[in-house]
C-alpha cells in the first residue's frame, strides 16, 4: 500500500451474527449492465455506457485502477448527476457491507483484498475531487459540505482512516482560503514593458502605446477570463442558457472587443487618421498572433470586417502593401471555411501559452452534443459521449495551466475595460460610415 494513503488500523472483524445490510454495488454488479471494450495491450477497459451505480463502481474498482477514467468522470459527471448524489454514492461505496455468510477468516481476506482497497480508491477519488475541482465544494450548498464533513469527521476515522480524512480536510481548507490555483512558475523574467513615460490615464493611450504592448495587455485580460472557464460550463451547452457562465462572459467580451475596433476606426474623422488607426489594429492583431492569442486575433479581424468598416474603400486602399499583406494573412488564419481548416492546422503545432479561438471549441462541443444522445436506447448513461466531451475540456485545461510571462499595466488594463464596455449600435455605426465615406464619393 502506498505510504501516502494511510490506514491507521484495520477495522475489527464483524460480529458473529451476520448483519443484514444490502450492498448496492454488489447488487448492481449482478443486475445492472455496463458496456465496456478492452484496450489492446493493456488491462484497461474503456467504459462505453452504464448505470450511475456501475460508473461509480468502476471509479473505485479494486482490481484495475484507471486514473484516466477518474479524470473523465470528474470532468463530466455533472451532465448526468449532482455533486451531492455523487458524494452519497462514494460514501455508500466506502461503507460497503460484508457478505452475510463470511467467517472471520473470510472477512479478513475480504477486508485485505477488497474492502480496504476500495476504501483507498474512494479516498483517492475524493482527494482528487477536492484538489482539482474545488469549486464544486466552494460554491456548494450547505447540504454537500455538511455531508462531506460528517463523512470526514465520523465515517473515515471509525474505519481506521483518520489521517487520510485529515489530508482531505487540509486540502479543503486550503481551497477555502483562496489558494485553489496550481502555482504557475515563471522560468524567465517577463519582457520589458513598452510604455511611454508619464502615461496619463485621462488621455486615450491607444495611439501612444505600441501594438506589441497593447497586444500583451489584451492577452493578459483574456487569459484571466479563459482560465475562469469551469468544466461543468462546457456540458449540455450550458453557455446557451441564461445565468452566470464564464463562457458566456468570454463570448460577450469577444463581441465587445470587435465592436470597440469598429467604433474606434469610425471615430477617426479624416482619411489619414482612419488609415493610421486601421493600420495600428492590424499590427496589434499581428502581435496577438505572435503571442498565440488566436481568440483576440479573431476579435480584431471580426471588428475590421464589420460592414461599416468593410465598406470604407478609400481607407482600405490607403493601406501600404505590406500592411495589406499582413491583414490578408491574418484573415487566412481565421478563415471559417472547411471548418476552420487553416486554424486547426496551426493549432496542431502550437505550444502553450496560448488562447485558442473559443468559437472552435464551442463548435466541437455542440457537434458532440447534437450527434450523441445522453442515454443509450437501453437507458444507460452514454459515457462514450462523456469521453469525447472530456477531450475538449482537457484541451481547454492544457492552455489554462500555462501562464503568460508578461507584466500587467493597471492603467492600460483599466482603460481597456472602459473601452470594451462602451455601447454599440449597428445602425448608428453604419450611418457614421456613410457620412465618412458616402457611396460613390471620391477622396
Amino acid at each position: 500500500r502506498p505510504a501516502d494513503l494511510p490506514l491507521d488500523t484495520l477495522p475489527p472483524p464483524p460480529p458473529s451474527v451476520p448483519h443484514r445490510i444490502e450492498d448496492r454495488f454488489a447488487l448492481a454488479a449482478e443486475t445492472e449492465e455496463m458496456v465496456v471494450i478492452s484496450q489492446p495491450g493493456s488491462n484497461r477497459m474503456l467504459v462505453k455506457a452504464a448505470t450511475l451505480t456501475r460508473l461509480v463502481e468502476h471509479l473505485t474498482n479494486e482490481k484495475f485502477p484507471d486514473p484516466d477514467y477518474v479524470l473523465t468522470f470528474l470532468l463530466t459527471y455533472r451532465s448526468f448527476t449532482r455533486p451531492i448524489d455523487l458524494l452519497e454514492l462514494l460514501i455508500q461505496r466506502f461503507d460497503m457491507a460484508t457478505p452475510l455468510t463470511y467467517s472471520d477468516d473470510d472477512f479478513r481476506r475480504f477486508n485485505k483484498e477488497k474492502q480496504t482497497v476500495i476504501r483507498l480508491r474512494v479516498f483517492n477519488v475524493l482527494k482528487t475531487w477536492v484538489d482539482k475541482h474545488s469549486y464544486d465544494f466552494i460554491d456548494a450548498d450547505d447540504d454537500l459540505i455538511t455531508k462531506l464533513h460528517d463523512f470526514l469527521d465520523t465515517t473515515m476515522p471509525k474505519s481506521g482512516m483518520a489521517r487520510a480524512a485529515q489530508q482531505i480536510r487540509a486540502l479543503l481548507e486550503k481551497r477555502y482560503q483562496g489558494r485553489d490555483e496550481i502555482e504557475k512558475m515563471m522560468h524567465e523574467a517577463p519582457p520589458r514593458v513598452e510604455i511611454p513615460p508619464g502615461l496619463d490615464p485621462s488621455i486615450e493611450p491607444f495611439t501612444r502605446l505600441s501594438a506589441c504592448e497593447l497586444a500583451r495587455q489584451i492577452t493578459l485580460i483574456e487569459h484571466t477570463m479563459y482560465c475562469s472557464i469551469r468544466p461543468w460550463e462546457c456540458l449540455n451547452q450550458a453557455w446557451t442558457e441564461k445565468g452566470e457562465n464564464n463562457i458566456r462572459k468570454l463570448i460577450s467580451h469577444f463581441n465587445d472587443t470587435s465592436q470597440w475596433v469598429c467604433m474606434r476606426i469610425l471615430g477617426a474623422e479624416s482619411l489619414r487618421e482612419r488609415k493610421s488607426v486601421l493600420t495600428h489594429f492590424i499590427h496589434i492583431a499581428a502581435e496577438l498572433r505572435k503571442l498565440n492569442n488566436f481568440n483576440a486575433v479573431m476579435e480584431l479581424v471580426a471588428g475590421m470586417q464589420f460592414s461599416p468598416i468593410f465598406r470604407l474603400k478609400h481607407t482600405w486602399n490607403a493601406l501600404s502593401s505590406k500592411t495589406r499583406s499582413t491583414y490578408e494573412s491574418l484573415c487566412a488564419l481565421v478563415d471559417r471555411s472547411k471548418n476552420y481548416k487553416n486554424h486547426r492546422a496551426v493549432m496542431r503545432t502550437i505550444h502553450p501559452p496560448c488562447i485558442p479561438y473559443l468559437g472552435i471549441t464551442l463548435t466541437d462541443l455542440t457537434f458532440i452534443e447534437d450527434g450523441n444522445s445522453n442515454m443509450t436506447a437501453d437507458g444507460l448513461i452514454n459515457f462514450d459521449k462523456r469521453n469525447k466531451i472530456s477531450r475538449e475540456i482537457r484541451t481547454i485545461q492544457q492552455f489554462q495551466n500555462t501562464p503568460y510571462c508578461l507584466t500587467e499595466l493597471p492603467v492600460v488594463r483599466d482603460w481597456l475595460y472602459h473601452v470594451f464596455s462602451q455601447p454599440y449600435d449597428e445602425n448608428d455605426a453604419y450611418a457614421i460610415s456613410q457620412r465618412l465615406e458616402p457611396k460613390h464619393a471620391s477622396v
